[in-house]
């Protein structure tokens, strides 16, 4: 095995999440994006197939979760505005 050059110093890993509601009760289309640095290195799209390695299956299921809870948020805004 090899050592790999690293550098030193801080990153920034950032996340972008993003809902759109559909028109009706229709389940919501759910958007996620990771960057370390200014880098992108995950995504995940409700509306796609996705899988992969042990990292993207778990970073799927931490976005099936926030897509669960955008989903639950949206009903309680719903409850207080309708």
């Amino acid at each position: 095995m090899a050592l790999t050059q690293t550098w030193a110093g801080s990153h920034s890993k950032k996340y972008f999440n993003t809902a759109k509601s559909r028109p009706g009760c229709g389940k919501p289309r759910y958007f996620e994006v990771g960057y370390v640095d200014d880098t992108q290195f995950v995504r995940f799209d409700s509306d796609a197939a996705t899988g992969g390695p042990e990292y993207w299956d778990r970073e799927e299921q931490k976005a099936k979760v926030d897509a669960r809870n955008f989903r639950g948020n949206r009903r309680t805004l719903r409850g207080y505005y309708n």
